[in-house]
Formats: structure tokens, sequence, C-alpha cells
């Protein structure tokens, strides 16, 4: 009884462990190798707003059943598109940041999610 209640729940197992994972590194605040992880969940960028230094990578992960991205919520921001395409769930991508600066984004699907991102120099 409980393998045909494992075989037919597996795949909403293993994503609630990966989930469980990624919370834990979101709360430990992880930045490891000048990487620093933003974590899509519950329609929003958890956390919104981060501090780096130049030539940090921002990895989004996204762990919600909708698709999201990342663009600059200002015409005058320089031009880049941090999520290029929309993320499907547990899809990642990431973003190099060599150029100090306050860089604001939002999700063009759900306008609501906003982040923001700021360089320093190092």
């Amino acid at each position: 009884m409980i393998k045909k209640i494992f075989a037919k729940y597996k795949k909403y197992i293993i994503f609630s462990s990966i989930l469980i994972i990624f919370i834990i590194l979101l709360i430990t605040g992880l930045s490891v190798n000048n990487t620093k992880i933003i974590i899509i969940n519950n329609y929003n960028f958890e956390p919104n707003e981060i501090e780096i230094t130049e030539g940090v990578r921002v990895v989004w992960v996204n762990l919600d059943i909708e698709p999201h991205n990342a663009n600059p919520e200002n015409d005058n921001q320089e031009k880049i598109s941090l999520i290029p395409r929309n993320a499907g769930p547990l899809q990642t991508f990431s973003y190099k940041f060599t150029e100090k600066g306050e860089y604001r984004y939002y999700c063009t699907i759900h306008p609501y999610m906003k982040g923001k991102i700021t360089v320093y120099s190092k």
C-alpha cells in the first residue's frame, strides 16, 4: 500500500524535497563562489533586494508552477534581460553583473513581481 502511494506521488515528493532544500539555502543566504541565488516562489523574488559587488553572478531558480522572467523596470536602465525567456518550473537562469549600479527588474507576466539588485565596486 505504501509503495503504491509513494509511486503515485513520487514526483510531488521529489519536488517538495527540492523546494525545502532551496528554501534552506535561501534562509541561510547562500553566496558561494561569487554567486548569489534568488528563489522565485509563490509569485515573489526571494530575496527581492540584494547587494553584491561587481563580478558576482546572480542565479534565479523558479520554484513556482508558473513561468516567470526578469526584465529591466526602467527603460533608461542598461538594456539587459536578466532572464531572457520565461523560466518554467525548476528552471534556472543567471546573469553576471560586471558594472556597478542599481538594477530594478520585474516579471512581465506578473508585473507585481519586482526586485532590485545593487552592485557596488570591488
